[in-house]
């Protein structure tokens, strides 16, 4: 959650647009020019402290409007204090071609960002007075529930993403952000001690940072491999280490990046076309637990104000409650759905909770199946006819039983 320290750290980033600043190289020095002008910077700052003072906009949307008026003045020439038709084309153009690179690949924005920014350069624009600049700037409608369910990750592709992971780190992230349905910065700000077993074999875990504030949920699915990969954590000592690290030498904090390229790259291993960044797997999460929960659990859960109307999204995508009327209207009893392929199984010995796919118990290593039992009692039968050939064991055998019977 944003709080003024980091509006002044984004700020002073800001700020330094108007100093000179070196670059250097093998070659040579280079001093720079500013970015942009004072000018710009004394009206930007008169506008956030307007911001600030008022108290309409909450302290995370003043950082993304500093980050927008960075964006400005990095990418245009525009003087705020002399702005022309030509200047408004300049930056709606701006916002239409420009590009970034993710994961190697060269990307434009999303529409979703060009919206934002052009919501923001408006209220700037009206903040200014510049009325007639203000109305050259259209916002298209947005399309509400404008995803599809067939666009949203399953509970069996959750499972083929898991299955196509070599290492228990990116086992438990993949399972962790989905039944979490985490925004990325939550999940990547926990520490080992954020994390606790209870008595169940369950996992609570805290979000310290988050868009609405520290948060704590139930975690069930995730809690098998979250035990997995902390078992094996190279840091697992040390509750104040990050719960998700680098697995070079280095063994640093992950950040954005590296868990974006993780969770593409094991779409690309198994063949899934839809989208896996992270926020699709809370897309999917959020779909998933609008069959189950009501729409202020979700909001708990997910970690949204309570005035929030982004249940209704995924009530939507769901058909909550409209399927299952349907059919009992014209007497139809509604099939049974394929069972949920990520419902743990507990083991009947030591009653820890495993994924579903699981042949054997994690923790203590019985059968959680009968072909699993009967494939390891077929296993041990076999190793028993090979060893009873050996003379050596079959006289030790013999001696043992000859002792028993005495």
């Amino acid at each position: 959650m944003a709080n003024l320290e980091t509006v002044k750290k984004i700020r002073e980033r800001m700020n330094a647009l108007g100093e000179e600043h070196i670059v250097k190289n093998k070659e040579h020095t280079e001093v720079l020019p500013p970015v942009t002008s004072s000018t710009n910077l004394e009206i930007a700052n008169e506008y956030i402290d307007d911001l600030l003072i008022n108290g309409l906009v909450a302290k995370s949307s003043i950082c993304t409007r500093i980050d927008d008026l960075i964006f400005v003045f990095k990418n245009t020439d525009i003087e705020l204090s002399n702005l022309t038709e030509r200047d408004i084309k300049t930056y709606l153009m701006t916002l239409t071609t420009y590009t970034y690179c993710r994961g190697g690949k060269e990307k434009p924005l999303a529409e979703s960002t060009k919206t934002t920014r052009k919501m923001h350069f408006k209220d700037l624009l009206k903040y200014l007075k510049e009325d007639e600049l203000n109305n050259m700037i259209k916002i298209k409608a947005s399309k509400t529930n404008n995803k599809l369910p067939e666009d949203l990750l399953t509970h069996d592709e959750i499972e083929i993403l898991i299955k196509a992971s070599n290492h228990p780190r990116n086992k438990a992230m993949v399972a962790s952000v989905y039944e979490a349905g985490s925004r990325a910065k939550e999940i990547l700000s926990c520490k080992l001690k954020h994390v606790e077993f209870d008595d169940e074999g369950f996992v609570h875990i805290l979000f310290p940072k988050g868009k609405t504030g520290a948060r704590k949920i139930l975690l069930v699915y995730a809690a098998s491999y979250l035990r997995q990969w902390i078992d094996v954590h190279p840091l697992k000592d040390d509750p104040e280490a990050p719960l998700w690290v680098t697995l070079d030498k280095n063994l640093k904090p992950l950040k954005y990046m590296g868990f974006y390229s993780i969770l593409t790259g094991l779409a690309e291993k198994a063949g899934i076309k839809k989208k896996t960044n992270p926020h699709s797997f809370r897309h999917a999460r959020a779909t998933h637990l609008a069959h189950h929960m009501t729409e202020q659990q979700m909001k708990v859960y997910l970690g949204w104000v309570p005035g929030s109307n982004m249940t209704a999204t995924y009530v939507h995508l769901a058909g909550k409650d409209t399927d299952g009327a349907v059919l009992e209207m014209y007497g139809i009893k509604k099939q049974e759905e394929k069972p949920d392929a990520t419902m743990p199984v507990q083991c009947h010995r030591c009653k820890e909770y495993n994924p579903q796919n699981a042949a054997f118990c994690y923790k203590c290593g019985y059968g959680l199946n009968d072909n699993a039992n009967k494939d390891k009692n077929a296993t041990m039968a076999e190793m028993m006819k090979i060893m009873m050939q050996s003379p050596e064991i079959q006289e030790l055998f013999n001696s043992k039983m000859a002792q028993m019977q005495q």
